[in-house]
Formats: structure tokens, C-alpha cells, sequence
């Protein structure tokens, strides 16, 4: 087993510190609850899914989340960079999905809008 990072705790404390980690405001709050006593798992899945809406993340992207905060200082390094990649490419799924989804009902909505647009045009005439 190879472990040649330092802690957890500070790795997470350097990345909310860089100037790129203000987008990541559930740090701050996993780092407090981890110095409370919960596991890294544990502070790091309940600040996400607190700051979720914050972050604009739907429950099924939770999911991928949990399961690299579960791995992160759980296993060596091949472990945590395997449960990255694996993090990496179900939030690439989501993503090719979510813009799916927004061509989709965006030109559904942009439709209603002009219909609903003609019907107040023509109610008001």
C-alpha cells in the first residue's frame, strides 16, 4: 500500500483556500465536522447534500459524490484515483444527459412561450 499524500483534512483545507475553492463552499463545513469527530465520509456527504441546491446538484448526482467521499483517504493512492476517474466519468454521463434534457425542454418551453405570448396578443386584441 503506497499512501503519499498528507491528511485529508488539510488536503481539503488547501483546495477550499486556492482561489477556485470558493465554488466549493461545503468544504468549510465537511472540514468542521470532521474536527467535530465525523468521519471525512460522513462531513463530507452531508455538507454536499446540504450546500446541494447551492451547488445546483440533482439527488442523482449525490450519488457519485458519496461514493468518492467514501474512498477519499480509505484506500491507497491507485484505490482513491480508480474512485476518481470512475466519480469523473458517471458525472460526465449526468452531464451529456442534463444537456440532453436542456435542448430538449428548452425547445419546448421556448415554444409555450411564444403560444402563451400569441394567446395574451390575441385575448387582449
Amino acid at each position: 500500500m503506497r499512501y503519499l499524500a498528507p491528511p485529508l483534512e488539510i488536503l481539503l483545507d488547501r483546495l477550499r483556500l486556492r482561489p477556485d475553492g470558493a465554488a466549493l463552499p461545503f468544504l468549510g463545513e465537511a472540514l468542521c465536522r470532521m474536527e467535530a469527530g465525523e468521519t471525512a465520509c460522513e462531513a463530507l456527504t452531508r455538507s454536499i447534500e446540504r450546500h446541494a441546491a447551492a451547488l445546483a446538484l440533482q439527488p442523482e448526482d449525490l450519488r457519485p459524490l458519496a461514493m468518492l467521499a467514501g474512498a477519499l483517504g480509505q484506500t491507497d493512492l491507485d484505490g482513491q484515483l480508480a474512485a476518481i476517474a470512475l466519480c469523473r466519468e458517471e458525472i460526465g454521463q449526468q452531464l451529456t444527459q442534463a444537456r440532453t434534457d436542456c435542448r430538449t425542454h428548452g425547445l419546448l418551453y421556448r415554444k409555450l412561450g411564444a403560444l402563451a405570448g400569441l394567446a395574451v396578443v390575441l385575448l387582449l386584441w
